[in-house]
């Protein structure tokens, strides 16, 4: 419990902001990387470059999406293969393949990660530390279920939008 109550100390005491990008973030990173090397085979921390504001995305596909619709009472066809093009780019980048999301400013990120070498490991433990550091309603735990629900309704229209231009 003491070293519980020490970590916590640390990274909610003395880094004030561990906000995404920052060096907080890298501090709380190698803060944790050092505490997993105690006890995992293998610990380190990883830099990776990350978008800025991944929801400055999310709204760019959107908003041109509310465009499509717009241009479907006028011209269908073209509203179907340009709605088409995007949406294809939408699910590449919720599949992590940057299309447009690649003329966004990308800053440096830290994440730490550790690994134990055991082979009957029965299970996989997985921390996050990110859902405390953002004052957006939407990054609450409480949220979660809703702005995943939010997502799959914007999914379903796109889809809905192409089904209409395409008939």
């Amino acid at each position: 419990m003491n070293a519980i109550e020490t970590d916590l100390q640390f990274l909610c005491g003395e880094l004030e902001d561990r906000q995404p990008q920052t060096d907080e973030e890298k501090r709380a990173a190698q803060y944790v990387t050092d505490r997993l090397a105690a006890s995992l085979d293998n610990a380190h921390r990883v830099d990776f470059d990350a978008i800025g504001n991944y929801r400055l995305m999310f709204a760019a596909y959107c908003g041109e999406f509310a465009f499509i619709s717009l241009l479907a009472m006028w011209w269908p066809t073209v509203a179907f293969f340009y709605g088409l093009t995007i949406f294809l780019a939408y699910m590449a980048e919720l599949m992590g393949y940057p299309i447009f999301s690649r003329f966004l400013p990308h800053y440096e990120s830290s994440s730490a990660v550790g690994l134990s070498d055991a082979h009957d490991a029965s299970c996989f433990l997985v921390f996050t530390a990110y859902l405390d550091t953002d004052d957006n309603p939407f990054s609450r735990v409480e949220a979660k279920l809703t702005q995943y629900c939010l997502h799959y309704l914007v999914i379903l229209c796109m889809v809905f939008v192409l089904a209409t231009c395409g008939i």
